[in-house]
């Protein structure tokens, strides 16, 4: 028997009743509900929603995963700043106070801050400045700034220290000495 022929004929029956014994015995005969031609997609109506849907539910992921990037980018900085902390108090509880931020030559009348960092934590490191006759300059600060301020091949330490920030400046006193006394940098 053919699933839902053309048009159901009727023979002194009416229509209506014709259509309900051909469905009855297309149900019984393993037929599909509907007919096979109605059932070969989806309609235009069904597509657009389902795009919808898709559509909010990747607006919220998006959503969800840019709000998780910021907290952890938060959180990198957080940690960034508290291993800064932690080093700064490492470095006072060593040599008994912050390390100085600028390592520019001083203008005329102010201290320099540098010099009396090396001269309180690295006494020996100006001794031997003052003993050896190859740096130049004239007096012990000029020393100090001639062998930090160098390259190594003119035989300094290769340490620019006229061109730093404070940022800089934290980093060369925060990466670390070495533990010769006489020669710290």
């Amino acid at each position: 028997m053919k699933c839902w022929p053309g048009r159901v004929r009727c023979s002194g029956r009416s229509a209506a009743s014709a259509r309900i014994e051909s469905w009855y015995a297309q149900r019984s005969a393993g037929c599909p509900l509907r007919p096979a031609r109605l059932n070969r997609g989806f309609t235009l109506t069904e597509v657009l929603i389902v795009a919808v849907v898709i559509g909010i539910l990747l607006s919220f992921i998006t959503a969800a995963g840019f709000s998780a990037l910021t907290r952890a980018h938060a959180f990198a900085i957080q940690t960034e700043a508290g291993k800064l902390a932690l080093a700064m108090d490492t470095f006072k509880a060593e040599y008994g106070s912050y390390p100085p931020a600028n390592l520019a030559p001083p203008v005329s009348g102010q201290p320099d801050r540098l010099f009396s960092f090396v001269s309180r934590h690295f006494p020996f490191y100006l001794q031997r400045l003052a003993a050896d006759q190859d740096v130049a300059g004239g007096n012990l600060r000029e020393k100090l700034r001639s062998d930090l301020g160098f390259s190594e091949a003119e035989g300094g330490k290769g340490i620019y220290i006229h061109g730093f920030d404070p940022s800089q400046a934290l980093v060369f006193w925060l990466v670390g000495f070495s533990g010769d006394p006489a020669d710290p940098f």
